[in-house]
């Protein structure tokens, strides 16, 4: 899907899975979105899909599901935040009614930039 790519905290580790000092992660999943590709609410249904599944909840920002992940370490599940970013100099359409009530994409500075060659 050339509409959504992994930004963020996990970057290092899929670019460089064998580096010679594993990267420390993150406890949350940063993903942009092209905003100009996922128009006429595509963005809004893939939330909605990821939503239907049960496994994922809005979480405490509007641009944000959680999802609890067992890492089968005999501890408490880990809860994760998926974050969807779009470039801030897009222009999103306004649906109304609004396709998704209490969620929205996060415009960020420099987001257009992990499309012009992702990986």
């Amino acid at each position: 899907m050339d509409c959504l790519v992994v930004v963020g905290g996990w970057t290092p580790d899929l670019l460089l899975p064998d580096a010679d000092e594993p990267h420390v992660g993150s406890i949350d999943v940063d993903l942009a979105l092209d905003a100009a590709k996922l128009d006429d609410g595509r963005y809004a249904e893939l939330v909605k899909l990821l939503l239907d599944t049960k496994r994922y909840r809005v979480g405490e920002k509007d641009f944000q599901l959680v999802v609890e992940v067992d890492l089968r370490d005999g501890e408490k599940p880990v809860q994760v935040e998926v974050e969807f970013l779009a470039p801030k100099d897009v222009k999103l359409k306004k649906h109304k009614p609004k396709l998704l009530t209490d969620f929205r994409v996060l415009q960020i500075e420099a987001c257009s930039e992990a499309f012009h060659n992702p990986v």
